[in-house]
């Protein structure tokens, strides 16, 4: 255990890109910068912007507005941490997901925060069954638990 408490800022069916104020990279300044989130910052965005057939650079430049202005804001990188994109059922949106992927793993790169690979966790772990079977998206017990260790993974090594 990291010793911290979480705070799930996200907002069902939001975008990380886009103009809406729902859209992440419009109000992480306010739902996470002017908040006291000081320890940890876990990033997992893009599974709507994937629906809503969002580019990967479009979402990359949103994704990396975010992590960029998080740095700047004193937030240390190396207490950040990237993850791809959840599976989706029967492998929907493989394309898509790999695209996203790869530019989440650039700008963890780049900025030096931590990473996990989600997606491949998931493709490696049971795809399909790490759903909950009402949807496409949603992680079961087994899927958030598995999430949960490999970002733990990542930022305490």
């Amino acid at each position: 255990s990291l010793g911290v408490r979480d705070a799930n800022a996200a907002i069902s069916g939001s975008l990380c890109s886009g103009p809406l104020a729902t859209a992440g990279v419009n109000r992480y300044q306010n739902d996470v910068i002017t908040r006291p989130y000081t320890d940890y910052v876990v990033i997992q965005y893009g599974t709507n912007d994937i629906n809503a057939s969002v580019s990967a650079a479009t979402y990359a430049a949103a994704l990396s507005t975010i992590v960029t202005g998080l740095i700047s804001a004193g937030y240390t990188a190396s207490k950040i941490c990237l993850c791809s994109n959840p599976y989706q059922r029967s492998g929907a949106n493989a394309t898509a997901l790999d695209n996203y992927r790869t530019e989440i793993l650039a700008i963890a790169t780049a900025n030096g925060t931590k990473y996990f690979d989600l997606l491949q966790w998931m493709r490696d772990n049971g795809g399909d069954t790490l759903l909950i079977p009402a949807d496409n998206a949603h992680l079961n017990q087994t899927a958030q638990n598995g999430w949960s260790a490999g970002v733990f993974t990542a930022l305490t090594t």
